[in-house]
């Protein structure tokens, strides 16, 4: 590996979420070099799993040399990047299909038939949302200080014309039920075998018995009853200059559901895999779960066995620290990371946190951070702010109960931004240190209009 600085992660993005190495292998390939310009090499992807949490840091100037260039072109009526993101679309559909079909006939040993094309999909994606993603955040939060007007217009326009892969789990789950009142059960089996894997993380599979599942109905029928918001249909002009960019965000938010779609299910077929070599090899899942995907297959071809003895070692100290590139995650010490992380720490008496609007509107109420939903879900009342990394589907419920959300990831075209669209809540979303920041009982104060948070009273000072 060459020499590293610590220097190079001075001003850098940084993700949060539920992952172990080897379910977030999926995007190894996203390191390798490539001669497409429109694709990022991360060759400086900092990550640390640790309890079964991620955290990963990347250069801003990484994200941004290739996003801003996009930008420039798509308002230059430009069509190269919005080609490429449809190449890149199509790779996705035929990992979906992949897994479909795996799934259906359990056919999760042969490799070939599915993880090949969905860690080029996924990896793909990650290559090319990270390019236009966080510089399209950038450059709308430019136009909400300096331009409001194009940037109400933008928010009018890009929305999803079709329903999420998750409206249509529930939608069937509601059809599956008016189908087969009072036996339940009978819902559960047809259902669990078409989408058993919606609550997956990069954690790996969410075992969902049948009393979850009865629960989880409840609340999306309850949902069902609500009368739905009334939408502003009234024609926003939007200038000519920003049709490109416009498609583009609107393909974004299909291509970054179908992306969670794959995501979910090739968790399924990940864990099934690995389980069926554990008990064939006598290994033991928790402490391989440890390598990567490339790894584990580097292994069973007896050319770098060196991987059990390390994986052993992770798994002891609950932790794994590297640099991700296209082989796995090369190992850095526990030194270099604190130095790093010296770096970035955040300013303990800050006040406000900035980031950028995903639906208007003003509330004051009290934080509730989450970081797993369903282990969580108990502390959440009705009118809390949500506060969390980013919003998954299993996010929802909480969702519901929410009158605000906050998150460090994401942009307009993100989960976040959309379901507080459709519900009508405020929503900052985008602000890279939300987590780090607030604490459960803050009394806040969401200006959605202006993408601020301020925080009015510390938990603490309450007590």
């Amino acid at each position: 590996m060459k020499k590293l600085d610590p220097l190079i992660w001075k001003n850098t993005f940084k993700w949060q979420y539920e992952a172990y190495p080897f379910f977030n292998s999926v995007y190894i390939k996203v390191a390798e070099r490539t001669k497409n310009k429109y694709f990022m090499c991360a060759d400086n992807f900092l990550t640390l799993f640790r309890g079964g949490f991620f955290i990963g840091l990347l250069p801003n100037q990484e994200v941004f040399y290739i996003g801003r260039k996009v930008i420039k072109e798509s308002l230059k009526g430009k069509k190269d990047f919005l080609e490429e993101f449809k190449k890149v679309y199509g790779q996705i559909d035929v990992a979906v299909a992949d897994c479909e079909e795996a799934i259906k006939k359990n056919n999760f040993a042969d490799l070939n038939k599915w993880w090949f094309s969905t860690q080029t999909a996924l990896s793909n994606v990650s290559h090319i949302l990270f390019n236009f993603d966080y510089v399209f955040d950038e450059f709308l939060q430019d136009l909400q200080a300096n331009n409001p007007e194009d940037k109400k217009a933008l928010d009018f326009y890009i929305v999803s014309d079709t329903p999420s892969f998750f409206d249509k789990v529930n939608s069937r789950l509601l059809e599956l039920n008016a189908k087969y009142p009072n036996h339940f059960s009978k819902v559960f089996k047809i259902f669990m075998a078409e989408f058993g894997w919606f609550q997956n993380t990069y954690k790996g599979v969410f075992k969902i018995d049948q009393k979850w599942l009865e629960k989880y109905f409840s609340g999306i029928k309850k949902e069902e009853r609500k009368p739905k918001l009334s939408k502003n249909l009234t024609p926003v002009f939007l200038p000519g200059k920003y049709s490109i960019l416009v498609e583009i965000a609107k393909l974004g938010i299909t291509f970054r559901d179908n992306k969670k779609k794959l995501l979910l299910m090739a968790v399924d077929l990940m864990e099934k895999w690995l389980k069926g070599i554990c008990s064939k090899k006598k290994w033991d899942f928790n402490v391989m779960r440890w390598l990567s995907m490339d790894e584990i297959l580097n292994v069973l071809n007896n050319s770098e066995n060196m991987y059990l003895k390390r994986t052993e070692q992770y798994a002891a100290a609950d932790k794994r620290i590297g640099i991700m590139n296209a082989i796995g995650y090369e190992d850095v010490s526990e030194e270099f990371l604190e130095k790093v992380l010296a770096l970035v720490n955040i300013d303990a008496n800050i006040k406000e946190i900035k980031g950028l609007s995903g639906n208007k509107g003003l509330y004051k109420g009290i934080v509730k951070v989450v970081f797993d939903p369903r282990k969580e879900l108990d502390k959440f009342n009705s009118g809390d702010v949500l506060v969390a990394p980013m919003t998954r589907p299993e996010y929802i419920t909480l969702m519901k109960k929410a009158a605000a959300f906050v998150t460090d990831e994401g942009g307009i075209t993100s989960h976040a931004a959309i379901i507080s669209r459709e519900i009508g809540i405020p929503c900052i979303i985008g602000t890279k240190i939300a987590t780090q920041v607030l604490k459960d009982g803050d009394l806040v104060e969401v200006d959605a209009d202006k993408g601020v948070v301020r925080i009015l009273e510390r938990a603490e000072s309450k007590n």
